[in-house]
């Protein structure tokens, strides 16, 4: 099985870097770019083509978390939304993520959910826009 490509999109270094270690722990994933900023993010994305994106909605920039999620997911690339604000859980729905993952939650579930949502991609399932 090839490695699912995966774009980490965190504002907070420590959160980001620990998104990064998880993932990378992870049989069968790789980050394959990383950015605290959605623009940048975005770039990034058709620069390395990532299979699945963790876009944390509570980013910095120019870009909104929602309008990045709905950037992403016209490009094919399937989105673990995360925030620590439960309401952000029917807009990131809206804007086409195919999970959230609640920030303030276990951490635990986060690898459950990215999992599902690749095995998803994999089959070309993608959320009802």
């Amino acid at each position: 099985m090839d490695e699912v490509r995966v774009l980490v999109v965190e504002g907070d270094l420590r959160s980001r870097r620990a998104l990064v270690r998880l993932v990378d722990a992870m049989t069968g994933y790789r980050v394959v770019a990383e950015s605290a900023e959605p623009c940048e993010a975005a770039r990034l994305a058709r620069q390395h083509a990532p299979a699945v994106a963790l876009v944390d909605l509570d980013t910095p920039g120019g870009l909104s978390g929602l309008s990045l999620t709905r950037e992403l997911t016209a490009l094919g690339i399937s989105v673990v939304a995360m925030s620590s604000v439960a309401h952000s859980r029917h807009p990131s729905a809206l804007a086409g993520a195919s999970a959230f993952h609640d920030k303030g939650g276990a951490a635990a579930t986060l690898p459950e959910a990215l999992a599902k949502v690749a095995s998803e991609h994999a089959r070309g399932d993608r959320p009802a826009s």
